[in-house]
């Protein structure tokens, strides 16, 4: 390295420290008060910062939403990859492999499942750059059911129209297809949604066992009893 570089170096590593240390704190604040009341004035305040400096960093409160969104994707993108990469061959155990990290990661960091999957953040709009770590959690689903076959039947079913149009560039599948698995993502996340944040309680005695059938009627639904390896 040349001495002219080194300075720059220094620097970008130092910026680099900063931003980890206020998103590791902002973090730590949504646990306390949510995405809604997150403030950079306070996790300045707790880092010793003046307020200016941090907004050095982050434009605005959505600019420092928009980067934990992004990274909490990331992390539970990592998550459902290594699940899946140390998963067997055929397509159900991509399935059992990928629903099980979900469901791990979920209730190992349910702050970071409400940030991402929970009530909308009011007047916040998450912009383009968070939905690629976005539909990383969801790819290796999509990847599967690329190599499924699309239903015998679908007499009496409402049309799909253009309404995946948007997912085209995700799923090399039939559309039938492709929304066989986006239902089969929204239930798995929906019954998450509803155990985590305490809607069962009262309903079931224990969701573990409830869980598993979810998981394996999602399979069937999916035809993946049926299919070959992946």
């Amino acid at each position: 390295m040349t001495p002219q570089h080194a300075p720059t170096t220094a620097r970008a590593l130092a910026t680099a420290e900063v931003r980890r240390r206020i998103v590791a704190e902002s973090r730590r604040q949504l646990a306390e008060v949510g995405p809604a009341a997150l403030s950079l004035r306070a996790v300045s305040r707790e880092l010793g910062m003046a307020p200016s400096a941090i907004y050095r960093h982050f434009a605005d409160r959505d600019a420092l939403l928009s980067a934990l969104i992004a990274q909490t994707f990331t992390d539970l993108g990592e998550a459902v990859e290594a699940a899946v990469a140390a998963a067997g061959p055929a397509r159900i155990d991509t399935w059992r492999a990928w629903t099980g990290a979900v469901r791990a990661w979920a209730v190992a960091r349910p702050f970071d499942y409400a940030l991402v999957y929970g009530s909308p953040v009011p007047g916040y709009a998450a912009p383009r750059d968070t939905v690629v770590p976005a539909v990383r959690v969801l790819q290796p689903i999509l990847d599967m059911a690329s190599g499924l076959e699309p239903s015998r039947s679908t007499v009496g079913e409402p049309s799909l129209g253009d309404s995946l149009t948007s997912m085209a560039e995700y799923i090399d599948a039939p559309a039938e297809v492709a929304a066989r698995a986006i239902q089969a993502w929204a239930t798995i996340m929906g019954f998450l949604s509803l155990d985590l944040f305490g809607h069962l309680v009262g309903a079931v005695n224990g969701s573990d066992t409830l869980w598993e059938r979810v998981v394996e009627q999602t399979a069937a639904d999916l035809g993946l009893e049926e299919s070959a390896t992946g």
